[in-house]
C-alpha cells in the first residue's frame, strides 16, 4: 500500500509545493551538479549555499585547468539535483536548472555567508583568503521543481 497523497480523482500525486522546494533547497548541504559542453556531459557532488535567488558554489583554484573549470564555463545552462531518501517509498528530489555565471569580487562576502548556512566546508576559508584560492560561481535559479513519494516530510 503506498501513502502517497491521491488527488480528487485518485491519481498519486508526487509533485512539491513551491514552499517545500524552497524548505528543501535551504535545509540541504550537498547535491550533484550537472554541467555540459559541446555533446559531453559532467556531473559532479557540490557542497553549496542558497539565498533564496540561487546556488553558490566553491571550486578551490586548480594550479593547471581543471575539468570543473572548463566544463562550467562551456556551460550555457546548468542542473543542479538535491535528493533526500529515508525509505523506498518515502522520498524527495529538488531539481535547480538556470545560468552559472562567475561571482563578482564584491559578491564573496553573499557567498560567504550562504555556504556558513549549510555547506560542509566554510572552515576551509580560515587560514586564507577566498578570493585567491577559490573560484566561486552563482546558479540563477530560473526553474525550480520538486517530486516527493509518501508522507515526505523534509527535516535537512
Amino acid at each position: 500500500m503506498s501513502t502517497t497523497p491521491e488527488t480528487p480523482s485518485g491519481e498519486r500525486k508526487f509533485e512539491m509545493t513551491e514552499e517545500e522546494v524552497e524548505r528543501m533547497l535551504r535545509a540541504a548541504d550537498y547535491g550533484v551538479l550537472s554541467l555540459a559542453a559541446d555533446d559531453e556531459a559532467y556531473a559532479i557532488p557540490m557542497s553549496f549555499g542558497y539565498d533564496g535567488e540561487g546556488l553558490y558554489f566553491v571550486f578551490r583554484r586548480p594550479a593547471e585547468r581543471s575539468r570543473k573549470l572548463e566544463f562550467i564555463e562551456e556551460t550555457d545552462r546548468a542542473a543542479f539535483v538535491i535528493s533526500s531518501v529515508t525509505t523506498k517509498h518515502d522520498w524527495a528530489s529538488v531539481v535547480v536548472e538556470g545560468p552559472v555565471v562567475p561571482v563578482r569580487d564584491e559578491d564573496w562576502s553573499a557567498l560567504l555567508e550562504s555556504l556558513d548556512e549549510t555547506a560542509w566546508f566554510p572552515s576551509i576559508f580560515s587560514e586564507t583568503d577566498p578570493r585567491q584560492d577559490f573560484v566561486g560561481y552563482y546558479l540563477v535559479v530560473e526553474r525550480a521543481t520538486g517530486r516527493k513519494g509518501g508522507e515526505f516530510a523534509f527535516d535537512g
